[in-house]
């Protein structure tokens, strides 16, 4: 009598699950060509590429070639309302890039430095790290306004999402250090709203961070509640250099001093160099 050979076909099997998650965890021919030979400038056409298997890499760059300030503040109350779902799923995001990155305007170019970075410690480890980093600010003081540092604190925009959003009146900020530090712009970054309904709005310098009303600085009797006790995320701190500017910026905005323990990263770089 004949009898299949079983463990033949599971080793089969098992081998081409094996090559397929092998290959599944590479980046895309073209944007591992972009990182090794092209300065990692990268197009729509890498984006589009990194979304099955590296969608967060895919959304950092995404939100990096979207450089019209409105339509990224479209595009970032988008993805406030996929993050905050109570159902959300990952095919949920892969459909939201999907569709900006055919938006993202004909010979854009971005440079995706970071994803080599991110290659090397992996993805999900990444994630992991934002998800903890968000959960330590979270759990210190709900109330506390955290400013993520555009563009790689981003990559954590989905865990502040979710841990914030049950919070009444929640509000998140994104900071953009290239407006800040422009004397000529009066622009500093995005107001996410959370509750009671996802909204992203364009904040200047003389509006308060999270409501509509004129920052009176360090006269304002909610300060403690906003600017004052703010928490600021970003992924590395290299020199300092970016956090000095900004804390330099707080101060001389609202007369605040920015502890040094405020200033929140996966990785300080300083650190390792004493």
């Amino acid at each position: 009598m004949w009898f299949p050979n079983l463990f033949k076909s599971s080793k089969k099997k098992s081998n081409e699950h094996t090559q397929t998650s092998f290959y599944d965890s590479l980046y895309p021919e073209s944007v591992r060509y972009a990182l090794s030979y092209n300065g990692s400038k990268m197009g729509a056409a890498e984006i589009k590429g990194l979304i099955p298997n590296f969608t967060d890499e895919a959304l950092y760059l995404t939100i990096k070639a979207l450089t019209d300030r409105e339509t990224k503040r479209v595009f970032l109350e988008d993805l406030t309302k996929v993050f905050i779902r109570p159902d959300y799923q990952q095919t949920d995001l892969q459909a939201l890039l999907s569709d900006w990155v055919s938006k993202i305007p004909a010979g854009t170019i971005v440079k995706g430095t970071k994803l080599a970075q991110l290659g090397r410690s992996g993805s999900a480890n990444w994630q992991d790290h934002f998800y903890n980093l968000a959960n330590t600010c979270f759990t210190e003081n709900k109330e506390a306004l955290p400013c993520l540092i555009a563009h790689t604190a981003l990559l954590g925009f989905k865990h502040f999402v979710q841990l914030y959003r049950d919070i009444p009146h929640a509000h998140l900020m994104i900071l953009m250090p290239e407006w800040l530090m422009d004397p000529d712009d009066d622009m500093m970054g995005y107001s996410v709203q959370l509750s009671p309904e996802p909204q992203v709005t364009l904040k200047t310098h003389d509006q308060c961070l999270v409501m509509a009303w004129t920052c009176q600085g360090a006269a304002c009797p909610m300060q403690q509640h906003f600017c004052g006790n703010a928490f600021f995320i970003d992924d590395t701190i290299h020199s300092g250099e970016t956090a000095g500017k900004i804390t330099s910026f707080w101060h001389s905005e609202y007369g605040l001093s920015v502890p040094d323990d405020r200033i929140r990263v996966i990785t300080d770089l300083r650190k390792s160099t004493h």
